[in-house]
């Protein structure tokens, strides 16, 4: 008889889907059984191989009704996907899972596979969370106090923009704005202020790249250093605008504006290309009309990244493409984007913050998707210390509440913190088993550097 796997149909039929290849790849010559809502897609697809528990989420009421069932399947291995790391309803799915499978694996939208390796006593009491909990509550009670430390030495500033178009100054024009008598295919604007230390590395990993028909364009706002220097030495577009003029928005419409190729690529000036195919891989996907945008992996700058950045790059960059249609997680430090699209979407030049999300969220308003592209990564980081992750949290936020979680902020802000525990306990065990962090020292600055980001969320929604 064939050994069994049970396959939870708790997420997105997209992730389902690619969770029965994965099970299929680890477990060949075994029958997959399914269990999930009555209303699944495949409760019908796959008939007599599909445990329904009724209608609605799954709860304890209905793991007691279905348990017996599994056990007599007696699982090989238990597959739970998820739309998230861990999504609603994820604990109770675990405990399940455990006892009725020593083998529990939970597979994410990015195709990666993760072993669940909690015992079932872990998983029912979770002491290391209750531990971070603990210490969260005292952390909340301390709130004013941290708040006035981060909040007062902020160095988040709204820009300034005037009601009147962005002026520009050119710096340097090549003498022919044409490849072999062709328009350029791709127009890969970077955008600088004082970016001496990696502007050299990123102009030449992008004019190394294999796809040869495309023009740079470097728009720089007041650089102090030798940023204006190092552009000249290169074959690029060189434009300079004002300091008080730049916000992301207003140096990416121009960029746009300003590019001669059918498609713009929109690059930071720290963001090295890491392979001669990036742009190849950037702007592959972008073959399809509905496709509005690219933003391709984003991976550590080695010895110039930030702990908790550096869990953040590896939740947020995954090795499998996905496709976007409903979550505006968009990024402009690597991303291509058809130069109609931007005409007919422009960014929002009064946003001092993650401008790039809130247009992604427009575009699939209207219709069309968005892609992540593994496969064309770029090093790209910040090195960020604890009041830098404070700000970028505050600034973030503050610019979510304002647009796309308007009247929202409330809800989004229990959220947040009704999962800092589990957080917690995640970033604490990424920094041991990386080698990042001593066991002991992760434990108290895990809850403290997951705290601070969410106070930089809790003080955008007060103000």
């Amino acid at each position: 008889m064939h050994k069994r796997i049970l396959l939870f149909c708790t997420a997105r039929e997209d992730v389902v889907e690619n969770s029965i290849k994965v099970a299929e790849k680890a477990y060949g010559g075994v029958d997959i059984f399914f269990a999930g809502p009555a209303g699944s897609p495949f409760a019908r697809s796959k008939g007599a191989k599909f445990l329904s528990w009724g209608n609605s989420s799954f709860t304890f009421d209905k793991a007691i009704a279905i348990w017996p069932a599994v056990r007599r399947l007696k699982p090989k291995a238990v597959f739970i996907p998820l739309n998230n790391n861990e999504g609603r309803g994820y604990d109770l799915l675990k405990f399940f899972a455990k006892s009725v499978s020593p083998k529990v694996v939970k597979v994410l939208p990015d195709g990666s596979v993760h072993d669940v390796d909690e015992n079932i006593l872990s998983i029912a009491f979770k002491p290391e969370e209750r531990f971070y909990s603990l210490i969260l509550f005292f952390l909340e009670l301390a709130a004013p106090i941290l708040r006035k430390i981060y909040a007062s030495k902020s160095k988040i500033t709204e820009p300034s923009i005037s009601s009147s178009p962005i002026t520009y100054e050119p710096l340097k024009e090549l003498a022919a704005n044409k490849t072999d008598d062709k328009v350029p295919d791709i127009s890969i604007v970077i955008r600088t202020y004082n970016e001496e230390k990696y502007l050299e590395r990123t102009l030449a990993n992008v004019l190394a790249q294999t796809e040869e028909n495309r023009e740079v364009i470097v728009i720089d706002s007041g650089s102090t250093d030798r940023t204006v220097d190092i552009a000249r030495s290169f074959p690029v577009r060189l434009f300079g605008i004002k300091k008080e003029d730049f916000s992301y928005g207003s140096a990416l419409n121009l960029g746009a504006k300003l590019a001669l190729g059918k498609t713009v690529v929109n690059l930071s000036a720290h963001a090295m290309p890491d392979s001669k195919d990036w742009l190849k891989n950037l702007v592959a996907p972008l073959d399809d009309p509905d496709t509005a945008g690219v933003h391709g992996k984003e991976l550590p700058i080695e010895n110039h990244a930030g702990l908790f950045e550096r869990k953040i790059l590896l939740d947020s960059n995954g090795d499998k493409e996905i496709v976007r249609r409903s979550d505006p997680y968009f990024s402009n430090a690597n991303s291509a984007i058809p130069k109609t699209i931007l005409e007919k979407f422009q960014f929002d030049e009064k946003l001092g913050w993650a401008e790039d999300q809130l247009w992604a969220s427009q575009v699939q308003e209207a219709g069309y998707k968005t892609v992540y592209a593994p496969d064309a990564p770029v090093r790209h980081s910040h090195n960020l210390d604890m009041r830098g992750n404070f700000d970028r949290a505050y600034a973030y936020y503050r610019m979510l509440f304002a647009t796309m979680y308007k009247g929202r902020g409330n809800e989004i802000r229990s959220s947040y913190w009704k999962i800092l525990p589990s957080r917690s306990k995640d970033f604490r065990r990424f920094l041991v088993s990386n080698k990042l962090m001593n066991s002991f020292s992760a434990l108290l600055y895990a809850p403290y550097c997951e705290y601070i980001n969410y106070l930089g969320c809790d003080t955008a929604f007060r103000e």
